[in-house]
């Protein structure tokens, strides 16, 4: 191509894009445009870097994005953290950066508010008053009005905060003007707000006798009146009532404001009734032998003042104590055995139901909180089954604690004053205010507190003396009889006694007495009221008799065991053959407060002797055929060979049980379910006891001790088969 020139231009100008220039070639002269020749003479520029790189942000953002020039980017934001308003911003003229809450002493808009013929504009800066000249000076007032206002409608009175008072008002019109009748009529079919409804005062008689002195006094009576009727006890149904409490420590307030605790907050709301907590943390609902706290059933059946309502739960220390469950009677007036759970509850029952027939009643199934429900399972279906029978309402708060029953909620409701920390179990002041309370609130109005009016406490009938149906009793070894106590006079209020042997010769329980070995022994019943005694004097006969088929097993459920009546001591050995399933936590054993002898199990095996216990861990622990063969503190299970205690002496006041383990003469936790085969027990080398499974002529299956010649029953609640 050839060499092209551009010819300079003789004076200056401005060019715009569409002007042309004049080339001069060397072949011909051309003509091209200012917007060609930019195109031509600029220089040639990037668009884009050759190698991209990484913007990063990082501290209170976070984020990364690849950048060439070519485009603009954009970062996103991974993680953002504010403190505070970049900008602050003001409200209500307070100002305000989100770093901490404000309080404003103005509203964001003033309101009018008007009563009467007073109008005054708020803002929530101050207080205002109504001068009464003001209210009553227009019409649509909601009062007695001045001269000149209106009459037709209703008088209005605030009797409290909660409640308002409707009056009739009329006029009627005479010669000498219009005079005003006054009656008070029904609060609930025509309540009145003062401030949120509508003035009921119209235009339509005007006024021209004012109020005379007999008018506000029948005004005045007619308030009086009012304060005193029923409606107002129907708005407070606890006012001039006695409700009374009776449990542990979840509604004595350990973990709040022990002594009041579930009644605190009720006793605050309702000040005008009479609130009594006999309930104590760590009470069992049974009796036992030296009980820490009162048990619930004497916290009720001691109580003779008046009730109009009575709150009681209970159970939760038994299952943790182990205290037996026991079974429900069939009867209303059985001698109840209140060392067990079931006896105990359907005592305190009985006492209710007779000395109180009138009050509102209320048994109170604890939450669990964080505990699975089927902790108190066991327990509370036959709690359950005993209200059924009994007719006593019951709330379940396990139904009415959801949310409550997470373990995050721990330190929200509940707490625990040695720990100083939510343990799941005892609640806080926020938990019986904001469920407990309202819910046991809403209970005892549902079953009719206010609306009976119960009588007061009947009057204690004292206990007079007692009598048995039989004074001797000749008994077999392993026969029992029922002795029947009668308590006189036949309407005292008080009936309850209490059963004992004078030796190990029998046992008695609710008036049966069963025989146990060869002797003499002297039952006694005492009554609970006044300490009456009546006594039966029982001879054992040897049994010689052999009327039993040997078997080579017995299977027991878990709620099964044997009373040997031997009390374990530092020469006691043991030798017995066991087959063990899933849930056995006691195989055999006593229990005292000093020491423990026996076997033991949870998720292996404890040989416990005095006051030590060791672990063997056997290979086969379940569902396998093993032998414990004791000598001393030597003990071998299966293949597998421990040591315990070597104390030099040591004996129980417990008797040695097979099955379960006796504490303090009552079974404990869970026993056997398994097998077992046989169980010898030695005084050193001396054998004093060789039991062997049985089943009896009639039917009965036990254990038959060869040495003691004697039969050895199920004394627990399960059942015993081949």
């Amino acid at each position: 191509m050839d060499q092209i020139y551009i010819e300079a231009l003789n004076e200056a100008k401005t060019l715009s894009d569409s002007d042309y220039l004049l080339i001069e070639t060397s072949t011909e002269d051309l003509k091209i445009s200012i917007e060609t020749l930019k195109q031509l003479l600029s220089v040639a520029t990037a668009n884009k870097l050759t190698n991209p790189f990484e913007l990063t942000l990082s501290g209170d953002a976070a984020g990364t994005a690849t950048i060439d020039g070519s485009e603009s980017v954009d970062i996103d934001v991974s993680q953002i953290k504010a403190t505070s308003l970049k900008n602050d911003i003001k409200i209500n003229g307070t100002p305000f950066d989100g770093q901490d809450g404000i309080v404003t002493d103005q509203w964001g808009k003033e309101r009018q508010i008007t009563i009467g013929g007073c109008s005054r504009s708020v803002n929530g800066e101050s207080d205002i008053e109504f001068p009464a000249n003001e209210v009553f000076s227009g019409s649509g007032q909601p009062y007695v009005p001045t001269a000149g206002g209106a009459m037709t409608g209703d008088l209005k009175r605030n009797i409290n905060d909660a409640d308002y008072t409707v009056y009739s008002a009329t006029t009627e019109t005479t010669e000498s003007g219009t005079s005003v009748n006054i009656e008070f009529g029904d609060v609930n079919a025509n309540p009145f707000i003062l401030g949120l409804s509508q003035p009921i005062w119209n235009n339509g008689v005007n006024v021209k006798k004012l109020l005379t002195e007999d008018d506000i006094y029948e005004l005045e009576r007619r308030i009086n009146e009012l304060e005193s009727m029923d409606t107002q006890t129907f708005k407070n149904p606890y006012k001039n009532k006695t409700i009374v409490a009776f449990g542990d420590s979840i509604l004595a307030g350990w973990g709040w404001k022990e002594g009041t605790g579930i009644i605190q907050p009720l006793k605050e709301k309702y000040t005008d009734a009479t609130w009594i907590n006999k309930a104590e943390s760590g009470a069992n609902m049974a009796v036992t032998s030296s009980p820490a706290h009162t048990p619930i059933v004497n916290q009720i059946t001691s109580y003779t003042g008046a009730a109009d309502a009575i709150i009681l739960d209970g159970g939760v220390n038994d299952k943790n104590n182990g205290l037996p469950i026991g079974s429900i009677e069939t009867n209303y007036d059985a001698s109840y055995n209140t060392s067990t759970f079931c006896g105990a509850l359907e005592r305190s029952l009985q006492y209710i139901m007779d000395r109180y027939p009138l009050a509102v009643k209320l048994y109170i199934i604890p939450h669990s909180f964080a505990k699975d429900n089927s902790y108190v399972d066991s327990i509370y279906s036959k709690a359950i089954e005993i209200c059924d029978k009994w007719n006593m309402p019951y709330l379940d708060m396990r139904v009415y604690s959801q949310i409550a029953m997470t373990s995050v909620n721990k330190g929200k409701y509940t707490y625990n004053p040695n720990s100083k920390k939510g343990d799941g179990v005892h609640p806080n002041e926020t938990w019986y205010r904001t469920f407990y309370c309202p819910v046991i609130d809403q209970a005892l109005q549902y079953q009719g507190i206010g609306s009976i009016t119960a009588s007061e406490a009947p009057e204690i009938v004292a206990v007079t003396g007692v009598k048995l149906d039989q004074m001797t009793l000749t008994l077999d070894a392993g026969d029992s009889a029922q002795l029947t106590a009668t308590v006189s006079p036949g309407d005292a209020t008080n009936k309850s006694v209490t059963w004992s042997a004078n030796n190990s010769n029998v046992s008695v329980s609710g008036g049966k007495v069963t025989a146990k070995t060869a002797g003499s022994a002297v039952v006694t019943v005492t009554t609970a009221d006044g300490g009456y005694t009546a006594q039966c004097n029982v001879t054992v006969n040897a049994s010689t008799a052999i009327d039993h088929t040997e078997l080579t097993s017995l299977s027991l459920d878990g709620n099964c065991y044997f009373d040997t009546e031997i009390l374990p001591d530092e020469n006691t050995n043991t030798k017995a053959k066991w087959n063990l399933q899933s849930g056995t936590t006691y195989i055999a054993g006593a229990i005292d407060d000093n020491y423990k002898f026996g076997y033991t199990c949870t998720d292996n095996f404890y040989a416990v002797r005095g006051t030590v216990n060791s672990s063997p861990k056997p290979a086969s622990y379940w569902n396998g055929d093993w032998i414990i063969n004791q000598t001393g503190v030597s003990y071998q299970f299966g293949d597998t060979t421990v040591a315990t205690d070597a104390i030099d002496s040591f004996k129980l006041s417990s008797p040695y049980y097979l099955g379960n383990m006796s504490k303090n003469s009552t079974p404990s936790g869970t026993g056997v379910v398994g097998k077992i085969y046989y169980a010898q027990i030695y005084s050193g080398d001396t054998l004093v006891a060789d039991m062997i499974p049985v089943k009896k002529s009639d039917g009965t299956l036990c254990l038959y001790d060869k040495v003691r010649k004697k039969y050895i029953y199920n004394d627990g609640t399960g059942t015993v088969t081949e």
